[in-house]
């Protein structure tokens, strides 16, 4: 029974994926844009505003993971999820033999996400170092930061993908070429929407880079950073300066906290 829904599983995917093949050799080759971010809970922030911005493009007002897309025969596919920051490869394997892909990433400082909590989540955290909340409130757990930043460091190092990494903070000229790059992902003549858009997100981007300064904050910090020494190796490694929080083990920074708190994550 199990071989045979194998086989018929197969047998649709390959039937999926010649489908395509004829389509785009009438068409031209069907293009996917995908978001994601190292941050789930401002993710969606980000696209509202961009949808706001192209609303001629139609950009998914809900997350859906990418894979969901596969049997979508639209020339233009968009779709963002957090989650799919970890399932690239996935990605890539079963839409890359009919889709060119363009990955567009916000990145935020690693430090600065594991400090932030939001009224949604009440006295939760919503990051840690090796698991994260959703942000939607399903109450599942999502891959944590140091998760994120290996994947997008897997990332950087793949060719399979056209990676736009938006970042905090960046020049006018960096913006600049972000913009164009993302104007032609999504097949968009020059559109001064999408420059002003990205000149926001930039802005949020770099807000959300700080962490807050009051004690719960930064003992908070203090404990993920004692506890995962390679958060401030991600975030240097991300570009951002040195921490000047200590990450030194101490009965303050600690707390209550005897161990690695371990959260429950499967794939959708």
């Amino acid at each position: 029974m199990e071989i045979t829904k194998v086989a018929e599983s197969r047998l649709g995917n390959w039937f999926v994926t010649a489908l395509h093949q004829v389509t785009n050799a009438v068409r031209g080759r069907q293009r996917h844009v995908l978001f994601t971010g190292t941050d789930p809970s401002s993710l969606a922030g980000f696209i509202e505003l961009l949808r706001e911005a192209i609303p001629e493009v139609g950009i998914p007002q809900t997350s859906q993971d990418a894979l969901i897309t596969k049997t979508s025969f639209s020339p233009l596919v968009t779709s963002w999820s957090a989650t799919d920051l970890a399932s690239i490869s996935d990605i890539t394997a079963a839409l890359g033999p009919f889709r060119s892909i363009s990955v567009a990433i916000f990145v935020t400082d690693p430090r600065a996400t594991v400090s932030k909590a939001t009224p949604e989540a009440g006295d939760e955290w919503v990051s840690n170092a090796d698991y994260s909340l959703d942000p939607n409130g399903s109450g599942l757990t999502l891959p944590g930061v140091l998760a994120q930043f290996s994947a997008l460091r897997n990332l950087q190092q793949s060719a399979e993908v056209d990676l736009i990494a938006i970042r905090p903070g960046m020049s006018t000229r960096e913006q600049e070429e972000i913009a164009s790059r993302i104007q032609h992902a999504l097949r968009l003549a020059e559109n001064k929407s999408v420059n002003s858009w990205l000149n926001r997100v930039s802005a949020q981007l770099l807000e959300n880079s700080k962490w807050p300064s009051d004690a719960l904050h930064i003992n908070h910090l203090r404990q993920q950073l004692a506890l995962h020494p390679e958060l401030e190796d991600a975030s240097r490694a991300a570009g951002f300066a040195p921490s000047e929080v200590s990450n030194t083990k101490s009965a303050e920074s600690l707390g209550k906290a005897s161990g690695k708190v371990i959260g429950f994550y499967t794939p959708g």
